[in-house]
């Protein structure tokens, strides 16, 4: 069912989504090697609090922190550590549900640890393409499917997509009233395997 939401929530829709967006931006700026994942994790927990907002990743179903931070093939829910060091050319994908005043936001950035390889700034530059495609579809009249069809579409035309794992979609919601579903695109992936209360999601063969 959808609820229709009036232009205050909506507006308060677009508070928490703000401050999910500073709070990634923040994180993002204390990204550089030798840094722990376990310390951007602290760093955007303190941060998200200090803006009266909650961090819903935290103890659901078990979750330890506030973000899912995934390294290179790590494709998602990757767990913060103290023992994970970033290196220079990582790739580092930040996760984070928020909730501000009754209303959730769910978003993630990928960012480059340093300087990325030339592959992985084809990556970058290939999934921003269809991130900008997407939005385009984001139309009255349009449907769920015709974003996620237009981003397929463009993902596999340019040869970095060819197998999509999971459905639903990130967004936004009232806590308690709607939901707020997740989508995890798997680029190129024949198998993955779970690791550590099947949050973390690995590519290739099983250790």
């Amino acid at each position: 069912m959808i609820l229709l939401k009036t232009k205050e929530e909506i507006e308060l829709i677009r508070d928490s989504a703000r401050l999910l967006g500073k709070t990634l931006a923040e994180v993002g700026r204390h990204i550089r090697p030798g840094v722990t994942t376990a310390f951007l994790d602290s760093i955007g927990d303190q941060f998200i609090r200090d803006n009266g907002g909650i961090p819903l990743c935290k103890g659901y179903e078990g979750f330890p922190a506030a973000f899912c931070i995934s390294v290179n093939d790590v494709v998602v829910h990757g767990i913060p550590s103290d023992g994970l060091f970033l290196k220079e050319g990582d790739n580092v994908s930040l996760d984070c549900v928020i909730e501000l005043n009754g209303y959730v936001a769910d978003s993630a950035y990928t960012f480059t640890c340093g300087e990325a390889s030339p592959e992985m700034n084809r990556l970058l530059k290939v999934t921003k393409e269809a991130l900008y495609i997407g939005l385009d579809k984001c139309k009255a009249g349009n449907r769920i499917g015709d974003i996620g069809h237009a981003v397929q579409q463009h993902c596999e035309k340019k040869s970095q997509c060819t197998q999509l794992w999971c459905s639903g979609n990130r967004g936004t919601a009232q806590r308690g009233n709607g939901h707020c579903c997740r989508t995890h695109g798997m680029h190129g992936l024949e198998e993955c395997y779970l690791l550590e209360r099947r949050w973390m999601d690995m590519p290739h063969q099983r250790p």
